[in-house]
């Protein structure tokens, strides 16, 4: 019973984490072409982590699968510890361009210049 309801907490998580990795990727970049290869690079990363956790349960390890669940734990706690890590960094970089001076910086620069700085720009903030 309980690993069947295991089921239904790690379906939540998966399904929704999947979108979400989308819309902060599509969040935290500036140009259209870089939003594109964000995207596209999310949805490659996630698939082959969908192969990867697929062949791990393998069928002489059932019925407990330790490899599958073991190698599913590791990538599934690595994540998280590198999104809590992530989390931190697009913190303190924001913190650190708010006591920034964007006419300063950006005095003496042509609007080409400027349009090309995309996540360099200093009112640039990074969404968590």
């Amino acid at each position: 019973m309980v690993r069947y309801g295991a089921t239904f907490i790690i379906a939540s998580g998966a399904f929704s984490f999947g979108a979400l990795c989308n819309a902060h990727a599509s969040a935290n970049v500036v140009t259209d072409t870089a939003r594109a290869s964000a995207i596209g690079t999310v949805v490659m990363f996630g698939n082959v982590g969908g192969l990867i956790s697929t062949w791990s349960f393998l069928p002489f390890d059932g019925p407990n699968y330790k490899i599958g669940n073991s190698l599913n734990l590791a990538t599934s706690s690595t994540i998280l510890i590198s999104s809590i890590l992530l989390l931190l960094w697009m913190k303190k970089s924001n913190s650190k361009r708010a006591s920034r001076d964007v006419d300063q910086e950006l005095a003496g620069k042509s609007a080409g210049e400027i349009e090309d700085l995309d996540w360099r720009h200093p009112s640039f903030r990074w969404r968590p």
